[in-house]
């Protein structure tokens, strides 16, 4: 069935698994053996749910809540909420109990189903207080509570009716009925759901088909969460509208070992799993012979040279295109191996990535495709093509979107993916629209090749004691590159000059200690000793030495832990809470502004 021409989500993703009834599309690993669920299964899982839905009273309209981490159950528990004409509400796994309280009652939604034990408890401590719900059904089998296989096993339904009901779904949801309300994870104040529509997210996925060609020959490795919407069009809905596979992840500790099994063709992923990977990478250089270690260094940078000469539309000496066939096989495949050796691209979305990641990962034969969106627009506006792409950009606007820069740098976007509004927040909804545009709070510009550049947020400029208004992602992204820098945060609102707090790499620096052969005990040792101060400072400084005199960072700041998902610290893509680190460590940043403090100089050239 062609995108254009459907009602509903569940109408076009499973009228596609008809046409392929007995190919497994969505597979897990039960006992260190991914195992699938094919077409037909789903289509029957479907419907069994649905028709619990409906037989427990849940009319059109109405809200019920997935808790769960990435398993095939999320995509029934969808699909079976949206057949039904019901509004799905995804939540983070990650999400503490206060946010999930937060957003079970303000969306109104009458029934959950989550995955464990641990979400159930969490269910279970506020359930007194959740004033709509009515019901909940567990993925996994817990006592005194609705059993999804349960449900699904003791549903007796006609086999030869699958058809029936997608034409039945047809006609009772149509394309204007809301899907979904997903609450922004958002880096400050209370999240905000955002209301998106069958037809936000079809017209979307119809922008993925025209931007990327995928097939059913591909397979997807999914890990991000599913509860977000990045995850949710393009490693969910784009991959079964073009009837690829679907593999879960465990875990993200567990993506590395999990490329090596399912060999995957596509992967969706936020920078932070490229950045980690090239830091693996890194590592296992320094474990190398010099000679080993050399030969590598000198085929990824032919490789580069060869893609800067083509960027500039350059003839690539012969000698280099030799080289590059020559380190294909003694270089790039193996390196390519470790990433399942099946790769035909990356895409990147969430939050900027690196430009070195980028070309390192396609000097290795492996094209990153990065691109930009919202929440808001269902979520892409923008993306590179595997034809068209250039690193440190986020590509071209997507079919269907127009996109435009507003007077003072902010990008503006218009098109059918535009969300419904968000849910009973009439104030906020008109704050982000101007007519039919809607401003992104982004700031970008387009460079002379067409391709847009995203420079910051908005509200994250910082406006320094002197007046100047400085991005601090774009020195973030400098200097998050070197593999001895994990993650940055750069400090200087009403400041007189810029800090940083810097997380190191530590396994990078225990291998450089190792090296050089520094005595330390524990890791706050490693961070307190002068050489690795000195070194921090001597990788950082040539990253920055280019940038504006007024963007020069001063001071920095070692942290001994990671900003995690787990303190807060990090949104569910893995984006900075800008505003809960600098919360959780103003005494530190006070200190960067002390004399007297253990502070460590940038030593910035006069």
């Amino acid at each position: 069935m062609d995108i254009k021409s459907c009602n509903n989500i569940p109408q076009f993703l499973l009228s596609k698994t008809l046409g392929t009834p007995y190919k497994k599309i969505l597979f897990s690993k039960k006992k260190s053996i991914y195992k699938g669920i094919s077409g037909e299964e789903l289509v029957s899982f479907v419907r069994k749910l649905s028709d619990h839905l409906k037989k427990s009273g849940v009319e059109k309209g109405e809200k019920i809540a997935i808790l769960s981490e990435n398993r095939p159950e999320w995509v029934i528990a969808d699909l079976g909420i949206l057949s039904r004409g019901a509004v799905n509400v995804p939540l983070y796994p990650q999400m503490n109990i206060e946010e999930t309280e937060y957003v079970l009652n303000h969306s109104e939604a009458v029934g959950i189903l989550l995955s464990t034990k641990e979400q159930c408890q969490k269910i279970l401590k506020i359930r007194s207080r959740l004033s709509y719900l009515r019901f909940i059904i567990t993925f996994d089998e817990i006592s005194n509570e609705k059993f999804l296989w349960d449900i699904l096993s003791k549903t007796d339904l006609p086999d030869d009716n699958a058809q029936k009901f997608l034409n039945e779904v047809a006609s009772s949801v149509k394309r204007s009925d809301e899907a979904s309300i997903i609450y922004t994870s958002g880096t400050t104040g209370a999240p905000k759901g955002v209301v998106l529509t069958h037809h936000n997210f079809l017209v979307n996925v119809a922008s993925c088909q025209a931007a990327l060609p995928i097939d059913e020959t591909d397979r997807f490795l999914s890990f991000l969460p599913t509860s977000h919407v990045f995850e949710r069009t393009a490693g969910y809905y784009f991959a079964l509208s073009r009837g690829a596979q679907i593999y879960y992840a465990e875990n993200f500790a567990s993506v590395p070992q999990n490329l090596k099994e399912v060999k995957p063709t596509i992967v969706c992923s936020v920078p932070r799993l490229y950045e980690k990977i090239y830091a693996g990478f890194n590592d296992k250089l320094l474990e190398m012979t010099s000679l080993r270690r050399s030969l590598i260094s000198f085929a990824l940078d032919m490789s580069r040279k060869k893609y800067l000469l083509e960027r500039k539309k350059r003839k690539v000496p012969p000698v280099i295109n030799s080289l590059n066939h020559l380190f294909e096989f003694l270089v790039y495949k193996k390196i390519r191996k470790i990433l399942g050796g099946k790769l035909r691209f990356f895409i990147s979305g969430g939050a900027p990535l690196p430009k070195e990641i980028g070309e390192f990962f396609y000097s290795i034969g492996v094209l990153i495709i990065e691109g930009y969106g919202l929440t808001e627009t269902a979520p892409v506006l923008a993306v590179n093509r595997l034809n068209k792409f250039k690193f440190g950009t986020v590509g071209c606007s997507v079919e269907g979107v127009d996109l435009k820069i507003a007077e003072d740098g902010e990008i503006w976007a218009r098109g059918e993916n535009l969300m419904k509004g968000y849910f009973k927040n009439p104030e906020a909804t008109s704050e982000i629209r101007s007519g039919e545009w809607l401003l992104t709070g982004d700031i970008g510009f387009f460079d002379g090749e067409g391709f847009l550049r995203i420079v910051d947020r908005k509200k994250d400029i910082i406006v320094t004691a002197g007046g100047k208004n400085i991005s601090p992602q774009n020195i973030e992204r400098l200097i998050v590159g070197d593999k001895f820098v994990s993650q940055v945060v750069v400090i200087g609102d009403k400041k007189p000059y810029l800090t940083a707090l810097i997380v190191p790499s530590l396994e990078e620096l225990k291998h450089y200690a190792g090296f050089k052969k520094l005595s330390f005990g524990t890791k706050e040792e490693l961070i307190q000793l002068e050489e690795i101060r000195l070194l921090i400072v001597r990788r950082i400084a040539p990253r920055i030495e280019d940038i504006p005199k007024y963007e020069q960072i001063q001071y920095i700041k070692l942290l001994l832990n990671e900003f995690s998902l787990e303190a807060g610290e990090l949104t569910p893509t893995l984006k900075i809470r800008r505003r809960v680190v600098m919360k959780k460590y103003d005494k530190v940043i006070a200190q960067l502004y002390s004399e007297n403090s253990d502070r460590i100089a940038m030593r910035v050239k006069e």
